[in-house]
């Protein structure tokens, strides 16, 4: 038996109108579906309503036990290697760092000079 259930944030929609007594009691229909007992409605509007919150139950734990079958596959195969393999690509850093595409920065000795040209101002105007 699981020990969690989880309820989202849109499963509140259906029941915001709900008395304060009626969310009572759905709540507890909720607990009682997921720990087998019998779950006994007095009111209509809950009981029409937990049986759309049951479906999203049903659907969750279906989604659940695909998951522990698939997690129940996969351990037999053994798991993670013991070393991993080494990677198809290639690994390591180029030896030959050499720019032969033409491409040249000339952007550096420009931003130097207009650098040069606002400390000048700025030092003028302190002065």
């Amino acid at each position: 038996m699981k020990k969690s259930f989880v309820l989202y944030i849109d499963n509140y929609e259906p029941i915001r109108t709900f008395t304060l007594e009626q969310k009572g009691m759905m709540l507890d229909a909720i607990f009682k579906f997921h720990t087998g007992e019998k779950i006994g409605f007095t009111d209509n509007e809950v009981e029409r309503c937990f049986l759309w919150f049951k479906q999203s139950f049903l659907r969750d734990h279906e989604k659940y036990l695909k998951i522990c079958e698939r997690n129940k596959r996969n351990g037999k195969k053994g798991g993670r290697p013991k070393e991993p393999k080494k990677p198809s690509g290639y690994s390591g850093n180029p030896k030959n760092h050499d720019n032969d595409n033409g491409s040249v920065n000339e952007n550096v000795n420009e931003n130097k000079q207009d650098l040069k040209k606002v400390v000048s101002l700025t030092t003028k105007s302190f002065n």
